[in-house]
């Protein structure tokens, strides 16, 4: 009887850790503001602690990957180094931002408000940015290749 509550106990352990890194994981995607990429920050902290399997993680990730930024106010956020490789961040209010050496390789910043955001050395090769409106962005260093500037508005936009 024991070790059949026991089981039972490991169970509900077992989905209760899952639970606080799936919510950990969509707190961090929807609430940024740390500075370090959430991979880095999985692996340090959550690989050591040898309930999770890689698999169980990876899944995890992927999961939090998909969660849509679209039309998110992420106004005045500081988003250094952040890592939005290939996310929807369409309409998203980016405004006066701090995204340094921010990784928005293949991100979707259609129409995003990014007036006056800091994008120094940030990488943003074959993003989009048509319609954006990036008045007064600081776009030093950043790269540009491939990137869809088409209609976006680069008025007063250090380059």
């Amino acid at each position: 009887m024991s070790s059949v509550l026991l089981k039972e106990n490991k169970e509900i352990l077992k989905k209760q850790k899952e639970f606080i890194l799936t919510s950990f994981l969509c707190f961090l995607k929807v609430c940024p503001g740390f500075h370090l990429d959430v991979r880095e920050l999985v692996i340090k902290f959550l690989f050591p602690v040898q309930f999770f399997t890689k698999e169980f993680i990876v899944e995890k990730i992927n999961i939090f990957k998909s969660i849509s930024l679209r039309k998110a106010n992420l106004q005045g956020v500081d988003l250094r180094r952040v890592n939005l490789l290939g996310d929807d961040l369409r309409g998203a209010n980016l405004r006066g931002a701090n995204l340094r050496e921010a990784n928005l390789r293949e991100a979707n910043l259609r129409g995003a408000n990014l007036q006056g955001a800091y994008l120094r050395w940030a990488n943003l090769d074959g993003a989009d940015l048509q319609d954006a409106n990036l008045k007064g962005a600081d776009l030093y260093g950043a790269d540009l290749q491939e990137a869809n500037l088409r209609g976006a508005d680069l008025l007063g936009a250090n380059l």
